[in-house]
């Protein structure tokens, strides 16, 4: 039979090595999360061997310059990139709209011109030929918003990765003052863009790097002949970046756009308030 002194001096001896298993562990974690945060990856490659497709929302608040809602809007949608010779599709578009904020918008009808409209990547975007064969009507800008919003997902705007350290702002010099000719609308121009990289994450069971962007004074202009518009757009949001393949498993992005519309004709000003919130979501 074995002694009550020898029972206790086993148990002992197998609590100890316990915690110091245990220790080894959360010293190997703490090393592994430390490495994680030391720097971002050197020598990081956007790998894009396989199409990557995302579930898209765009939802836009018309509001006064009291903050009382005009209408909503709605926009659903699936994008998909990283296709053949680097094309990029749209499918099952559709937009709702609701009259107050009380009321949520609803799913909206298929814009089947929509359905499978693909192109490359290009500065042509911008240009209103690109959208020569789109119905000219109140969606048209809202569908030319969709595309642009899309276009941030071009390392030309994000991939400054090599120059992020952890919880600083870096101020993309490239960027500044870069003047966008949005179409036969108007233009904003991009100021003080900024992006500070704030950890790691998880998202769809991949380790990323999240990073924050934000840019607040981008004046806004539009002359046509029937009215002028000046404003400004402030929009910030994050990127969950793949540290395994570069790619974007997640981003957000918010706006808020105020704008004093002139009328050709009438010298009174109106006030308007545009807030748009947009997630692309990876979804395979």
């Amino acid at each position: 039979m074995i002694s009550k002194k020898i029972l206790q001096f086993f148990l002992a001896t197998f609590l100890l090595g316990l915690n110091f298993v245990y220790a080894q562990l959360n010293t190997n974690q703490s090393k592994t999360l430390n490495e994680y945060l030391s720097k971002l990856p050197s020598e990081f490659v956007l790998a894009e061997n396989k199409p990557q497709k995302y579930s898209v929302t765009s939802t836009m608040h018309n509001r006064n310059i009291q903050g009382n809602t005009v209408n909503n809007i709605l926009i659903t949608a699936e994008y998909t990139r990283g296709l053949e010779d680097s094309f990029m599709r749209w499918n099952n578009v559709r937009i709702g709209a609701a009259p107050d904020s009380e009321t949520p918008a609803s799913e909206g009808k298929l814009l089947e011109y929509m359905e499978d409209f693909s192109y490359k990547m290009s500065e042509d975007i911008i240009k209103e030929e690109f959208y020569q064969n789109f119905p000219n009507d109140d969606t048209r800008h809202l569908i030319k918003t969709l595309i642009w919003d899309a276009a941030l997902f071009d390392p030309f705007f994000w991939d400054h990765l090599d120059k992020l350290e952890l919880n600083k702002f870096y101020r993309v010099s490239d960027l500044e003052d870069f003047k966008v000719q949005m179409g036969n609308w108007g233009s904003i121009k991009m100021k003080n863009l900024k992006f500070k990289w704030t950890g790691i994450s998880k998202m769809n069971k991949e380790t990323c790097a999240l990073i924050q962007y934000e840019s607040f004074f981008n004046p806004v202009l539009s002359m046509t002949n029937t009215m002028t518009i000046q404003g400004r757009s402030l929009y910030w949001g994050n990127f969950w970046i793949s540290l395994e393949d570069k790619q974007i498993e997640y981003f957000t992005l918010n706006e808020d756009v105020v704008m004093e519309m002139t009328l050709t004709g009438n010298p009174e000003k109106r006030l308007l308030d545009i807030q748009r919130e947009v997630i692309f979501e990876k979804i395979d």
